[in-house]
């Protein structure tokens, strides 16, 4: 096996993991909708979201990734994850 196909190998492996975080990381968020909605807390939460970009910004400056790749990719996973909290809690109010 050459060293190319070693290395793709590799990422292969990374993607698989990181997919998995992933998935993970939205059962958390939608754990968290069902308990904004069961307690009538705003989906929206300012200080998570400045919390959130400025982890993204610090771990991924401290492990080389390139700032904007950072920026982007918390950008879309803010903006997904903020809506399926909002779907959970509006999906209460549709019922009501």
């Amino acid at each position: 096996m050459d060293e190319l196909t070693r290395l793709r190998e590799r990422i292969d492996v990374l993607d698989e993991e990181i997919a998995t975080r992933l998935a993970q990381r939205f059962e958390v968020v939608r754990r968290v909708g069902e308990l904004k909605r069961a307690e009538s807390i705003p989906m929206m939460q300012v200080d998570r979201i400045a919390h959130v970009h400025e982890h993204y910004r610090a771990r991924g400056a401290e492990q080389g990734t390139p700032p904007a790749f950072t920026q982007a990719f918390v950008d879309l996973l803010l903006q997904a994850t903020c809506g399926l909290e909002d779907t959970i809690i509006d999906a209460a109010r549709e019922i009501r």
